[in-house]
């Protein structure tokens, strides 16, 4: 292999790819390569699952930045009017050129900052068996989970993780594990 390339010109291609769309899909369709080939590298290769998760980290940072950018600067949209894009003269060229209003996205712009920045996240809150309230944060990856799935996928995926914690208390000589689920 060559020294500019340590995992052929294929995997390479997927991992430049990645960079720029952190999606293994689509990456994997870009380099032309099946998602198998990589799962299988990232199993059989510790350098490669390294690369890798570098390669996710840069195409999430890229894809953060492009948030970012979005929520404060924004962008220009096109004004339609009665079904047709508006159009002005250009004040230098007279050429005629679409009307736009620039559009910044505040949905985006909370993203961020609950992502980032802690006075921002969510916090919640619950009475029950102990005594006073627990107040807790949510990180960003809950908030984001409770707004994938449903009640009732959030339901089982709750009871799959107290059932595992129960099985893994009651192994003989087991280390306790921190409980990722508290009742």
């Amino acid at each position: 292999m060559k020294q500019g390339r340590p995992f052929g010109p294929k995997i390479s291609a997927f991992l430049a790819a990645i960079r720029v769309m952190p999606n293994v899909t689509r990456a994997a369709k870009a380099a032309k390569i099946n998602k198998s080939q990589h799962y299988a590298k990232r199993k059989s290769s510790p350098e490669y699952e390294i690369a890798f998760e570098q390669a996710m980290q840069m195409g999430c940072d890229a894809l953060s930045d492009v948030a970012v950018t979005r929520a404060t600067d924004g962008w220009e949209e096109p004004v339609v009017y009665q079904g047709r894009v508006a159009l002005q003269a250009h004040s230098d060229t007279g050429e005629l050129v679409p009307v736009t209003v620039r559009k910044i996205d505040n949905q985006l712009l909370m993203f961020v900052l609950k992502s980032r920045h802690p006075d921002y996240r969510e916090r919640l809150e619950h009475s029950g068996k102990l005594s006073g309230t627990v107040k807790a944060e949510a990180t960003p990856e809950a908030v984001l989970l409770t707004d994938l799935c449903s009640p009732q996928q959030l339901e089982e995926m709750r009871a799959k993780l107290v059932a595992r914690d129960k099985v893994r208390s009651e192994c003989p000589g087991n280390p306790s594990p921190e409980p990722i689920w508290r009742e």
